[in-house]
This record gives C-alpha cells, sequence and structure tokens, in this order.
C-alpha cells in the first residue's frame, strides 16, 4: 500500500468507514494496459460490497481504458460512484474529449486544486497561456488551449524555486532549505510537496447538486444490490415463510421471526442498501408423503441441500448474505462470518408424556425424609406420654398394668391426637396434656399441608416423561445427525425428518422415542402440540446468526444494531410475536408437582420446637418427682395407718394409709370396735 493509500485509509477509519479492497493496475511493458487485465481487476472490484470507487492516481492511457471497461461491465450505472482526482480531473479540460465524457464518465465526481481565478494575475496568465500555446500547436490537431491544474502547478513550482533561488544568493543557504521555509502560496494556494493528497479549497459539503451515474440525484448508498439467500422450506415455518414464484423464483410476502429481525437490523444501520431475496429449497424429500427411512452408521445423504450447503452458498459468492435460522458453529465459521447471535440455541431432547398411574400418589405430599422426620416425632411423643403417665399416681390404670398394655394406652393417646382428640379421659397428668397440646398443634399444621399439597398434585393432570432413546431422530437438513454421533455418542440408526408436522405422526406409530431438536424449534413445537415435554440436560451452541462473507465490514454494523435491539427490548417483543411458550430446560408437570413434594427442612423449626417443649416438661416431671420422694421419710411403714373399714359389700377390710393424697375406692368408711 503506497503511502498515499495509507493516509487515505486512515482518514476513512476517522469518519467510520473503511477501506475494503485496494486495486493496483500494472502496465504491461510498453506501458498500455491490456483490456483483459482491466475487466479481471474490475470484476473482483464488482464482487465487493461497496459500490464507491476512488481514483488516487492514474494516467491517462490507463483512465481511458479504465472508465471504457466499467461502462462495458455495467458499473457506471445507477448505484455505483465514482470519485477522481487531479490526475484525471484536469484531463477534462486539456485532453479528453467531450464525446468520451459523455459516453464514459457520465456522473464522475473530480476533485481538483482550488484556484481563485478572479484574481488579475490568473487573468494575466490564462490570456498569455493560451495565446502561447494556440500559436504554438494549433496545427497539430491540438483543440483545446486552455491551460490546466498542471500547467498552474508548473507556473507556481517555477516561481517558488525561482525565489528561493534569488534568496539564496543573498543569505547563502541551500536551495532547497529556501524552498522549504517560502512562504509562496501561488495560484493553487500552496506548492505540492506540502500535500501529497493536495485536498485544498472550500468544503466538499458546499457541493450543488449532483448528477450520479445512472441519472438519480439522490446520493447513492454505497452499496451494491445485495444477493440475500433464506431457506424457502424450512423444518419450522415460524421462523421465516416465504412464497417463492415458480416462474420467476422471485420471493414475495416474506414473514417469520428472522425476517423481522433482519428488517429491525436495517432500520438501525446507518447505511441502507437495496437487496433482493434469493430462495434456497432444502432437502429433496420434503414433500407431505415423506417416509421415514434411518440412515445407516457413518453415512449421510450426499443429494440433499442442507444448512451447510446453504452456508457454502455465502462463500461460493452465489448470495451475499443468508438470513435464516442458521447455527453459528466453529466448522462454518473458517468460511464465512456470523454476526453476533440474535437467538439463543442449544440442544435438547424431546419425549412424550404419560399417564402416571403412581401407587404411592398419597406418599408424594411429604417426601421420604419428611415422613422418616414425622415417625421420629411421633416415637419422641410416645415416650414423653409413656414417662409422664407411667410415673404419676393419676395415671390411668392401663399405665399401670403390663407392658403391653402400657404402651396400647400410649399409642391410643397419639392415635386419637390425629384426630385432634386425647385419648377419652385416659390422660390423667397435667404434664402430658401440656405435651400433647404441642403435639396437636404439629399434627393439625402438618395434616392442614399434607391435605392443601395432595389437592395441587390431584388437580394437575399427573403426567411423566417416557424416555426411551432406541428409537432417535433428528432434523435431517443440519448438522445434528454428526452431532449425535460425533459428541452424543449414539450408535444406532437415526431417523431424519425434514418436516415439523411428521413428528407427532412418527411418535405416534413407534417409529421414533424421542427426538433431538434445537431449543428454538422446540419451543415451536410445544406451542402447536401437547403431551410432550423436554428431558435431559441442555447441550448449549453458538445461537442463530447471519451469514456474511468473511471478514466483512457489514459484520460489525449488523451485530451493533442486534445488540442495540437487544437492549431496547425490540428483540424481546419479535420473540413474543412469534414464540408463545418460553422454553425452560427439563420442565413437565410431573417435575411440577416433585417441586411441591414438602421437604423436612420445611418443618425442622416446628419439630424442634415441640421436640424442646417435650423435653423440658419430661425433665421437670422428673425433677418435681425426685424432689417429692426426698422430702418423704425413709421407711413407707412407719407413715402407714391401718383402719379397718367396711367395703360395699358389707365385709370388714384391713387398708394400709399412705398418706392424705391415698385415693379411696369406697362410698362409706366406718370404724368397728372389735371385742378384746
Amino acid at each position: 500500500m503506497s503511502k498515499t493509500a495509507l493516509l487515505f485509509s486512515l482518514a476513512l477509519r476517522e469518519i467510520g468507514s473503511e477501506l475494503e479492497y485496494l486495486a493496483i493496475f500494472t502496465p504491461a511493458r510498453n506501458g498500455s494496459y491490456p483490456k483483459s487485465s482491466v475487466q479481471d481487476e474490475l470484476k473482483r472490484m464488482q464482487k465487493q460490497l461497496s459500490t464507491v470507487y476512488v481514483v488516487l492516481y492514474s494516467s491517462e492511457t490507463l483512465a481511458l481504458s479504465l472508465f471504457h471497461e466499467a461502462t462495458e461491465l455495467g458499473m457506471m450505472e445507477k448505484g455505483y460512484v465514482w470519485i477522481c482526482g487531479n490526475d484525471i480531473t484536469s484531463l477534462l479540460d486539456s485532453t479528453f474529449n467531450s464525446s468520451f465524457i459523455s459516453n464514459y464518465m457520465q456522473g464522475v465526481l473530480g476533485i481538483e486544486s482550488y484556484i481563485n481565478e478572479s484574481t488579475p494575475n490568473y487573468q494575466k496568465f490564462y490570456s498569455e497561456f493560451q495565446q502561447t500555446f494556440k500559436k504554438e500547436y494549433e496545427n497539430n490537431s491540438e483543440i483545446v488551449f486552455t491551460p490546466g491544474v498542471y500547467a498552474f502547478r508548473a507556473y507556481d513550482i517555477v516561481q517558488a524555486i525561482t525565489l528561493a533561488a534569488v534568496k539564496s544568493e543573498k543569505n547563502n543557504m541551500p536551495l532547497v532549505e529556501n524552498l522549504i521555509a517560502s512562504n509562496f502560496t501561488g495560484f493553487s494556494k500552496g506548492l505540492p510537496i506540502e500535500n501529497e493528497l493536495g485536498l485544498h479549497g472550500p468544503s466538499l459539503n458546499n457541493l450543488t447538486v449532483v448528477f450520479w451515474p445512472g441519472g438519480p440525484t439522490i446520493i447513492p448508498g454505497g452499496l451494491r444490490r445485495l444477493k440475500v439467500g433464506i431457506p424457502a422450506n424450512p423444518v419450522f415455518e415460524n421462523f421465516q415463510m416465504v412464497e417463492v414464484d415458480i416462474e420467476t423464483r422471485s420471493v414475495t410476502n416474506p414473514r417469520g421471526f428472522c425476517i423481522d429481525v433482519y428488517l429491525a437490523v436495517l432500520d438501525k444501520m446507518n447505511y441502507k442498501f437495496e437487496y433482493e431475496y434469493v430462495p434456497f429449497n432444502l432437502g429433496i424429500n420434503a414433500s407431505l408423503d415423506y417416509e421415514f427411512q434411518p440412515i445407516p452408521q457413518g453415512t449421510n445423504s450426499s443429494n440433499e441441500f442442507t444448512y451447510d450447503d446453504l452456508v457454502n452458498q455465502v462463500y461460493l459468492e452465489k448470495v451475499d448474505l443468508v438470513v435464516g435460522d442458521v447455527t453459528i458453529l466453529a466448522p462454518r465459521s473458517e468460511k464465512v462470518s456470523f454476526t453476533q447471535p440474535f437467538l439463543s440455541s442449544g440442544i435438547v431432547m424431546l419425549v412424550p408424556l404419560e399417564h402416571d398411574n403412581s401407587r404411592w400418589l398419597l406418599l408424594s405430599p411429604f417426601k421420604w425424609t419428611l415422613w422418616l422426620g414425622i415417625g421420629g416425632m411421633m416415637l419422641c411423643i410416645f415416650v414423653a406420654i409413656w414417662v409422664l403417665e407411667k410415673y404419676d399416681n393419676k395415671a390411668d390404670d392401663d399405665f399401670r398394668g403390663p407392658w403391653y398394655k402400657q404402651i396400647s394406652a400410649a399409642l391410643w393417646v397419639i392415635g386419637n391426637t390425629i384426630f385432634l382428640s386425647y385419648g377419652d379421659g385416659k390422660i390423667g397428668s397435667y404434664y402430658t396434656k401440656t405435651v400433647i397440646i404441642c403435639w396437636l398443634m404439629v399434627v393439625l399444621i402438618l395434616s392442614s399441608s399434607y391435605t392443601a399439597n395432595l389437592s395441587s398434585i390431584l388437580v394437575i393432570e399427573n403426567l411423566k416423561p417416557r424416555v426411551d432413546e432406541s428409537r432417535i431422530s433428528c432434523s435431517g437438513l443440519g448438522f445434528l445427525f454428526n452431532y449425535l454421533k460425533d459428541v452424543l455418542h449414539y450408535t444406532q440408526d437415526i431417523v431424519l425428518v425434514t418436516n415439523s408436522s411428521d413428528y407427532p405422526n412418527a411418535f405416534q406409530n413407534g417409529t421414533i422415542t424421542a427426538a433431538f431438536l434445537e431449543v428454538p424449534y422446540v419451543r415451536v413445537f410445544l406451542s402447536e402440540y401437547k403431551g410432550y415435554t423436554v428431558y435431559g440436560e441442555t447441550h448449549m451452541l453458538g445461537g442463530f446468526g447471519f451469514v456474511l462473507p468473511k471478514f466483512s465490514t457489514m459484520t460489525l454494523d449488523m451485530s451493533k444494531a442486534i445488540l442495540e435491539l437487544e437492549e431496547d427490548g425490540t428483540l424481546k417483543k419479535i420473540e413474543d410475536k412469534w414464540f408463545s411458550v418460553s422454553f425452560k430446560p427439563a420442565v413437565s408437570p410431573m417435575e411440577n408437582t416433585k417441586k411441591k413434594t414438602l421437604e423436612f427442612d420445611s418443618f425442622l423449626g416446628l419439630f424442634v420446637s415441640c421436640l424442646v417443649v417435650s423435653v423440658s416438661v419430661v425433665l421437670i416431671f422428673l425433677c418435681r418427682k425426685k424432689k417429692n420422694n426426698k422430702t418423704r421419710p425413709h421407711s413407707e411403714n412407719k407413715d402407714r395407718r391401718t383402719k379397718l373399714i367396711l367395703n360395699e359389700q358389707g365385709e370388714i377390710e384391713c387398708v394400709n394409709l399412705l398418706g392424705e393424697n391415698e385415693p379411696r375406692n369406697f362410698t362409706e368408711i366406718r370404724s368397728i370396735s372389735l371385742p378384746k
């Protein structure tokens, strides 16, 4: 790259533009430019996206050949922009005849050094030059006698050198130093050695109406008419739907999620361009009577047009851009460029749902850990009741009998608490009643939670995923077949499906038992068909993106526009328009039931509180009993009194009285004096 081209490229970057291509025309040995070499270079320029061509340097011979061949190739028509510098602009008044300009250079924008034509020096030089030049060259078939920019520049240089030479004689300094230090301006407002680009004079924004190539006065967009490839028969039509005229192969009424995103991106970009859709039919077995034929392991259908082939159309320069549900993959990125993904993607397994006739449905409201906790808590309450009643004098006779009667009595009390009762008068101790009240609160909360949770589970249709990976399927138009074989290591035959409506039929007739799809496709499928769910993990991918040529300058612009659409919420609105189901990994009604199952941790605080109260009551009871035992005499016989009483049957009995609190089961007590 020359110094001028480098400076020009840096200047373009400062205003947000890029130098897309640099064309260099090499002359032949005789100084001419062969027609074939000029045409080949112009064809390479024609393949670039930009239609703005700036001619930095050119000789007269190259300019004649360049514009002649450009016209023949249609590069002087509407949409193209040609900008020339002094090298060519100066030839318009001195060398190029009017017929060549009108036939091959209409609409070319020329830039030349600014020369003030209103000064007396200009008028004097112009008149003298025209007279002298006409006098010398009129007989040599020359028809243009006016001075060009080179004549003014040559005059300025000669004047500057003359002034510098005179100054060198006076100050004994080198000629070059005096020439550089000279403030001579001349006609062109500065010497050419000061600025290689020669950009002097008023701003280009002050131009009047410009007639560009092809005649329009509107400034062209600077990009040629792009060919946008689009899938004509995708697996899921929510992403792009087109109507194709069979005769003209033109696309009418394009719509879908990807189309809406593409149009929104164009609105965000700061430049416009014309485009046309080029439809591509995916696959060859896309008809409605498609037969499911498993492909043998390690092979693939070579006569089907897949998404990889669609991406290759950009690499082969058949189209300039691909808009559609194209997944960003590393192998594809080696040949083309992808924009920022506008929709996230991943691979999931789709399986049908079936009714769950579980025999343990009544246990599902509580998790097994909670059931164990309830059992342990009941055991603790059982021990507390047994201890409190066994060693209490007011306890029921069942707690004083054999061990099996004691256990039965304690279990009877606990069993009654489930129905918010406390044992039909079998409780005699206030200590025990305190424990029972605490336990009743626990039972009340547990029973309410169980009833509410069971009702919630029964309201939801009890379904579970039917997982069977013996006969799997995937789309036959993408990369999933190789992914399942090479990455997920599935060794069985894989059924290929090319139409979304074929999946339900394949599930029903048993052709497939599971289907691997990308997440966006699953969202569309679940919104249209019921009775299916996602099972297993999600294998993340790069997402959906637009395809452009490698190192295309449009890639960054479109990626920036996609990010802006994400930030301002436009992309989310487009998603909501086309996708009624938001994807959540491994979501199913059965898993919702599992999420509603209560765990032990949910009642841990309640259990601890009840256990603390029960243990505290038992400890208090034992401490008081031990204290009462210490206050009594060591021998109970010392305090024992004997009385003769008459029982209900009229018999006299001898009874030992332990104290005032001794229970008396008789209706009448009488003292009898026995004879001596």
